[in-house]
């Protein structure tokens, strides 16, 4: 994961060239306000997605170091609210499509 510098708008221009080549979900992770219960990934008070990555970090002896990533979402972030610089250290560990694509094989020609 690399991070955008600057707050990036989403708008019709970016989603007709993220559409060119790839699917956009493959090449950037998306960010949105927290719909709180809305979301399946709310726990009733918070998300578990970024508690869950912080764990999983601290059980595989993942400890990130140095200062933390420049971040243009940082003053909105829930997953920075709840977790403050522990989530920040583990933000680019996060995935959210794990599908491997897979070239299809060439039909078999019978000769």
């Amino acid at each position: 994961v690399a991070f955008a510098k600057d707050r990036i708008e989403i708008n019709a221009e970016f989603v007709e060239i993220a559409r060119r080549g790839r699917e956009p979900e493959k090449r950037f992770r998306f960010s949105s306000p927290c719909v709180r219960g809305a979301c399946q990934q709310w726990t009733g008070e918070r998300c578990g997605v970024i508690d869950g990555v912080v764990d999983q970090a601290a059980r595989v002896g993942y400890e990130p170091q140095g200062a933390l990533p420049e971040c243009s979402i940082r003053p909105q972030c829930r997953w920075f609210g709840q977790s403050g610089a522990d989530a920040c250290r583990v933000c680019d560990q996060v995935v959210t499509d794990t599908l491997i694509e897979v070239e299809p094989e060439a039909e078999a020609v019978a000769v």
